[in-house]
């Protein structure tokens, strides 16, 4: 594989989980229960990369998974919670 081709799949993956992580955060914040909302984040996180391997057809090892989807999805999606509950709980 090219390191083009590689960098290109990355930033498609991270673009596209932060995306979803954005509104996945915007749901949460109409979730008054912290550990449903985890829940929530953790199922469109499984979600999110069963549908990427399946559209975008990458076999990579979950290492992978873990640092350019997971922990991506999981630190944008905290952040625009907390950021949509400062913005609107006042």
């Amino acid at each position: 594989m090219k390191i083009k081709e590689y960098f290109e799949k990355e930033q498609k993956v991270i673009l596209f989980s932060s995306f979803v992580a954005i509104i996945v955060g915007y749901i949460s914040f109409f979730i008054n229960s912290p550990l449903v909302n985890l829940v929530v984040a953790i199922a469109a996180v499984i979600a999110l990369n069963a549908f990427l391997k399946k559209v975008w057809k990458i076999s990579e090892d979950k290492k992978w998974w873990l640092g350019n989807s997971t922990l991506i999805f999981l630190l944008v999606w905290f952040v625009s919670w907390v950021v949509f509950f400062n913005l609107f709980v006042r």
